[in-house]
C-alpha cells in the first residue's frame, strides 16, 4: 500500500532543551493518516479538513508560509528544512529551503501517487508505481538504482532513500552506517522508515526490525514489541502498538522517547529530528521532546471566517465561524474588538458576542481574533456600521376585512400607529393558497384573477423604513358571486324551502326579504343557508352590508294556485284555471277516472286546463305544476 513514510529530520545540534507534552487539538480530519499529518526537523504540519496546509516551526527559511498552489491537498511531508504538499491533481509542491535543490520539483514530474521528504532531498512515487528523486545528491540518495520498478512506499531519510517492492527493500544513498544495506528479513516487509542514519522495517508478522546506527540506541527494538506503524527520528525510533499505545526508544536528550501518561488510544505516531507527535482517531494531538522552535506546540489559529456584524442600540453584535485550522490547539476563546476600543470574548463553544458602550450615529469597525495555547491569531475585519436607536417594524393592521367578489376579493384594514421614526410605505396582502400578493400605498387593496369557488386566506403587512410589520389576524373570503338559490323553484302554500347565499363575506348578516322574512350568518366559505316558509309567488331578495359594501340578489319563487269548477255537465267542457305558476313549468289535471290534461304555464304563470266530461256523477280533479300537489277537489258532473 503506497503512503507517505514517516517524516525524517536531518541530524541538528540544538542548544537549548525544551519538553512540550501538554495536549492540543488540531483540525485534522478523523481516522488521521501519515498524509494528513507530519513532522520533520523544527517543523509539523497538517491537511485542515478542508484539504489545506497549515504548518508551524521554524520559520527562517518560509517553511511556515503555506504557498499558493500547495492545496488542496492529499498529503503533506516535511524534511529537514522543507516541505512538500501532494495536490489533489497529483502535482506537488515544495517549499522552505532549497540549498541543495530539495524544494526543485522536476517540470515534468505529473501524476504522483505518494511523496516522503528527506534531510535535503524528496522522492515521489508517480501513479506508474515508479519513483523520482530530487535535491541533494551528495551521497547518490537521490540516483535510484535500475533495479527499481514498480514499488509499494518509499521513505527518503538524511542522506539515505528506500524503497519497498513486493515485500522487500531496497535502499540507496549514504550508507557510512549500514542504513543503505537491509538485513535479511524472516519475513516480507509492510513499511519502511528511514531515519538520520538508520532505518526501520514492519514485517507483516508485526514486528519491528531497525539497522545501521545504533548509538543511542535506536536500532535496539524493545522486546516483544508487536506493531501496526513504524517511524524513525533523527536518532530515535516509534512504534505505534496493536494495542494502539505508543512505544519509542533511542536518544532521549530532550525527551522525545518519554510517552506522555494518559495518551489516548492512538491512530498515528512520527518521530521527528528530537521531538515526537502523536494523533488520536478524533484528531486530537499530542507531542513532546525538542521544542526550541515551537514545533513541539501548536501556531496561533487561523483567521475566523464569516464574520457578520449588525449594529442596535449602541451595540454592535459580531458573528462568525470557527478558522479552518486551529492551529493543532483547542481555540480557548475568541475576542472581538470595536475601532473605538471596547470589546468583547466568548468561549471557545460561542461564535457570536455583543459589544456594548458605543455611540450612536458613530461608525464603528470590528475585529475578531481566535485564540489558543499558541496565543491570538490574525483577526477578521468587518465593514464599518453605525449603532444608532433601533426602528420597530409596525405592528399589524386592524379591523381587516375581506369582501368577496366573482374571481376576486378587496381587503380593506385600519392603519396601525408607527413607533417615531418608522415611516410606513405602503402594505402587502398575501392570499393563500396560490400566494399571491397585492401591494398598495393605503387601504383597500383588490384582488383580481382569483379561482371562482376557492375560499382564500388573507393576511395584511405594514411596509416600512424599518422592516416588514407584523402580519394581521386572517380573514376570509371565496372568490364567488354573490348568488341566493332556492332548493324548489314551486311549493306547496306555507310550504318550507331552503335558500343558499353563496359569495358572501366571512361572518356576515345575512338577511331574506320580499314573500319570506328569515335571517343567517354566512360562514368561512361565504355560504349561508335559511330555511323559510313561503305563502305565495313572489321573489325573495337575500342581502348582506359590510364595510359599508352593499351584496344583493334575489330569487323567485312560486305557490301554484288552481281554480277547480263544483260542477259540470256531460259534453260540456269543464276548464279548470292555474295561476302564480313557474312560467314555462307543466300543470296538469288528473281525474279520477283515469283522464288526464297537460298545459305549458304561460309567461304569466297562467294555464288553462279543459276536460269534457262523458257521463254523469262524482269525479274527482287533482291538479299538480312542478310536481307540486295543488290540491283535490270533488266535481259533480249532471
Amino acid at each position: 500500500m503506497r503512503r507517505t513514510g514517516a517524516v525524517f529530520a536531518s541530524a541538528l545540534v540544538f542548544m537549548a532543551v525544551g519538553v512540550w507534552a501538554a495536549p492540543m487539538v488540531s483540525a485534522l480530519p478523523p481516522d488521521p493518516t501519515p498524509q494528513t499529518f507530519a513532522v520533520g526537523g523544527v517543523n509539523n504540519c497538517a491537511i485542515t479538513g478542508t484539504a489545506a496546509v497549515r504548518c508551524w516551526g521554524y520559520a527562517e527559511d518560509g517553511q511556515t508560509a503555506t504557498p499558493a498552489g500547495a492545496g488542496p491537498a492529499t498529503a503533506v511531508t516535511v524534511g529537514d528544512a522543507h516541505i512538500c504538499s501532494l495536490t489533489t491533481a497529483g502535482t506537488v509542491k515544495c517549499w522552505g529551503a532549497n540549498d541543495a535543490g530539495q524544494t526543485g520539483v522536476p517540470a515534468d514530474l505529473a501524476g504522483v501517487a505518494a511523496i516522503d521528504a528527506g534531510g535535503r532531498h524528496t522522492c515521489a512515487i508517480t501513479a506508474a508505481g515508479t519513483v523520482r528523486c530530487w535535491g541533494s545528491n551528495d551521497q547518490g540518495q537521490t540516483t535510484v538504482p535500475a533495479d527499481v520498478a514498480i514499488v509499494d512506499a518509499v521513505s527518503a531519510g538524511g542522506a539515505t532513500s528506500c524503497a519497498l517492492t513486493a515485500g522487500a527493500v531496497t535502499c540507496w544513498g549514504d550508507n557510512s552506517e549500514g542504513q543503505a544495506a537491509p538485513p535479511t528479513f524472516p519475513a516480507a516487509v509492510t513499511a519502511v522508515s528511514v531515519g538520520g542514519l538508520h532505518a526501520c522495517a514492519l514485517l507483516e508478522t508485526r514486528s519491528v526490525v531497525c539497522w545501521g546506527n545504533n548509538e543511542d540506541g535506536q536500532s535496539a527494538v524493545p522486546a516483544g514489541v508487536t506493531a501496526t506503524a513504524v517511524s524513525a527520528g533523527d536518532s530515535h525510533t516509534c512504534a505505534l502498538t496493536v494495542a494502539g499505545s505508543v512505544v519509542c526508544w533511542g536518544n532521549n536528550m530532550y525527551g522525545q522517547t518519554t510517552v506522555p501518561a494518559g495518551l489516548a488510544t492512538t491512530r498515528l505516531v512520527v518521530a521527528g529530528a528530537a521531538h515526537t507527535c502523536a494523533v488520536a482517531a478524533d484528531g486530537s494531538v499530542r507531542c513532546w521532546g525538542n521544542n526550541d522552535d515551537g514545533q513541539g506546540q501548536p501556531a496561533a489559529p487561523d483567521v475566523p471566517i464569516g464574520l457578520k456584524v449588525s449594529a442596535g442600540n449602541a451595540t454592535v453584535t459580531a458573528s462568525w465561524q470557527s478558522p479552518d485550522f486551529d492551529g493543532g490547539a483547542p481555540i480557548t476563546r475568541y475576542t472581538a474588538t470595536a475601532s473605538t476600543g471596547q470589546t468583547c470574548s466568548t468561549v471557545a463553544s460561542v461564535t457570536t458576542c455583543t459589544i456594548s458602550g458605543l455611540k450612536n450615529g458613530v461608525p464603528v469597525t470590528v475585529s475578531v481574533a481566535a485564540v489558543n495555547a499558541a496565543g491570538a491569531g490574525a483577526p477578521a475585519a468587518s465593514g464599518s456600521v453605525t449603532p444608532s436607536v433601533p426602528l420597530v417594524p409596525p405592528p399589524a393592521p386592524s379591523a381587516v376585512v375581506a369582501l368577496p367578489a366573482d374571481r376576486g376579493a378587496t381587503v380593506i384594514w385600519t392603519a396601525p400607529k408607527p413607533a417615531t421614526g418608522v415611516v410606513i410605505s405602503g402594505y402587502i396582502v398575501t392570499a393563500v393558497p396560490g400566494g399571491a400578493t397585492c401591494t398598495s400605498k393605503a387601504s383597500p387593496c383588490v384582488f383580481t384573477g382569483l379561482s371562482r369557488g376557492t375560499t382564500y386566506s388573507f393576511t395584511v403587512a405594514a411596509q416600512s423604513n424599518a422592516g416588514l410589520g407584523a402580519s394581521s389576524g386572517t380573514v376570509y373570503a371565496a372568490a364567488s358571486p354573490f348568488a341566493v338559490t332556492v332548493s324548489a323553484a314551486s311549493l306547496k302554500a306555507n310550504g318550507s324551502a331552503v335558500f343558499t347565499v353563496t359569495g358572501a363575506p366571512d361572518g356576515a348578516g345575512v338577511a331574506l326579504t320580499g314573500v319570506t322574512k328569515a335571517s343567517a350568518v354566512a360562514n368561512r366559505d361565504g355560504t349561508a343557508v335559511v330555511t323559510a316558509s313561503v305563502t305565495k309567488t313572489g321573489s325573495v331578495a337575500a342581502a348582506a352590508t359590510v364595510a359599508k359594501v352593499a351584496y344583493k340578489a334575489s330569487v323567485n319563487v312560486y305557490v301554484p294556485v288552481s281554480k277547480v269548477p263544483a260542477s259540470g255537465a256531460v259534453g260540456k267542457a269543464l276548464a279548470v284555471a292555474v295561476s302564480a305558476a313557474r312560467p314555462g313549468s307543466s300543470a296538469t289535471l288528473s281525474l279520477g277516472n283515469g283522464a288526464s290534461v297537460s298545459a305549458t304555464v304561460a309567461a304569466n304563470g297562467s294555464a288553462t286546463l279543459a276536460y269534457t266530461p262523458s257521463a254523469k256523477g262524482s269525479l274527482s280533479a287533482q291538479v299538480t305544476v312542478d310536481g307540486v300537489d295543488c290540491g283535490t277537489t270533488i266535481v259533480t258532473v249532471k
